[in-house]
């Protein structure tokens, strides 16, 4: 028996974000996201340690400090899952500070998290 898997046959599911980027001729950037890999997992393992820390502080200096290793840790974890691109583009955390306000990450990850699921609901 002769069983093969052609990955390149595989459906893919990409979400699309634009950006204004007066920078570029057009004045948008585009970023086609595809599905998490496994850094983007680690990242959000790191996520989770972390807002563990900021439950588990005793006083106001470790809450705050832990308050900015989750920002921090936000911002890191958003370049991570836009760095998973088709162009192979790097994102950097300092891309996505300059680029997105708060209001733009929650409403990143709202529809990010949307596009996770899309696999477990999608019939096909």
């Amino acid at each position: 028996m002769d069983l093969s898997v052609n990955f390149q046959k595989v459906k893919r599911n990409y979400m699309t974000l634009t950006f204004d980027d007066p920078k570029s001729e057009k004045g948008v950037k585009v970023i086609v996201v595809g599905m998490p890999k496994k850094k983007v997992f680690d990242a959000l393992m790191d996520m989770q340690d972390t807002i563990t820390e900021r439950e588990e502080a005793q006083n106001a200096k470790e809450r705050s400090g832990a308050n900015r290793r989750t920002i921090e840790e936000l911002y890191t974890l958003t370049a991570k899952i836009l760095s998973n691109n088709l162009n192979g583009e790097a994102i950097s955390k300092d891309w996505v500070e300059e680029n997105m306000d708060i209001e733009d990450m929650k409403a990143f990850f709202a529809q990010y998290v949307r596009f996770v699921k899309i696999p477990d609901t999608d019939p096909n």
